[in-house]
C-alpha cells in the first residue's frame, strides 16, 4: 500500500518542494552531486537523510560510498515505501530527503516521490538513465505486458533533470579517448550472456564511454 497524505494543508515546511535528479551513466558523478547537495543543506542547518537499497553494499553496509570514495551516512531500505517509516509527522522541522541509486528500487518509487513532493519535501534523487543496451533503465519489478515502468518514468515526473557526463575511457592503442560519456557499456571481455543470467555484477563490469565507443551505435 502506498503511503497517501489525508491532506496537504498540514505541511508547514518552509522550503522548496520538488523532485531533482540526477542522472547518467556509471562514474559521472551522480552520487557525488546528491551528497554535495544534501551537504549545502546541512551547512545552512536544515537536516537532511539519505536512503539507499539495502542490497547496494559494494562499499559499505551502512554509508552511501563514491567511485571517489566519499562517504555520507545512509538509511538502508529494501522499498521507497519504508522511507515514510523514518519520517517524523509530528516533527514540523524542514527536512530535505535523499535518494541514492533510485534505480534498484522497484515502480512504488514514483508514487513515494510524488507523495513527498504533496507534502512538501525536497527531494533529491541520483540513478543511471539507461542501461548497457541503452534502454531505459528498468526498475525492479518491470515486467513486459504488465508493468513496464522504467527510470525514464520518474524523469517524466521530476520538477528539473541534471544530465552529467563521465569522461570516455575506452583504451584505443594505447589512448584514451578522453571525450564526454553519456553512456555506459560493459567492459571488452565481459561474457554478454552470462551478465544476462546475472552471473557477472560488480562495478568493475563497466565502463563509460562516449557515442563513438557503445557498440550499439555502431
Amino acid at each position: 500500500m502506498i503511503y497517501q497524505p489525508e491532506s496537504t494543508n498540514n505541511s508547514v515546511r518552509p522550503l522548496k518542494r520538488g523532485i531533482t535528479v540526477y542522472t547518467g551513466p556509471m562514474y559521472s558523478g551522480k552520487t557525488t552531486a546528491l551528497i554535495s547537495t544534501l551537504e549545502r543543506y546541512t551547512i545552512a542547518g536544515i537536516k537532511s537523510v539519505l536512503f539507499s537499497p539495502e542490497k547496494d553494499a559494494r562499499y559499505s553496509n551502512t554509508d552511501v560510498v563514491t567511485h571517489s570514495n566519499k562517504s555520507h551516512p545512509a538509511i538502508k531500505i529494501n522499498n521507497a515505501e519504508q522511507i515514510f517509516n523514518h519520517l517524523d509527522s509530528e516533527n514540523k522541522e524542514p527536512v530535505v530527503i535523499g535518494i541514492d541509486e533510485a534505480m534498484m528500487f522497484d515502480s512504488n518509487l514514483i508514487e513515494v516521490c510524488s507523495s513527498l513532493r504533496r507534502l512538501g519535501y525536497p527531494v533529491f534523487l541520483s540513478c543511471c538513465d539507461m542501461d548497457v543496451f541503452l534502454n531505459p533503465f528498468k526498475l525492479k519489478d518491470w515486467k513486459e505486458g504488465a508493468n513496464e515502468i522504467t527510470i525514464g518514468n520518474l524523469l517524466a515526473i521530476a520538477n528539473n533533470v541534471v544530465k552529467v557526463t563521465a569522461i570516455c575511457r575506452f583504451n584505443e592503442n594505447g589512448n584514451i579517448c578522453g571525450n564526454e560519456a553519456s553512456f555506459t557499456r560493459l567492459k571488452e571481455g565481459i561474457d554478454e550472456a552470462k551478465f544476462l543470467k546475472g552471473v557477472v555484477v560488480g562495478s568493475d563490469v563497466y565502463e563509460a564511454v562516449c557515442d563513438l565507443h557503445h557498440p550499439f551505435f555502431k
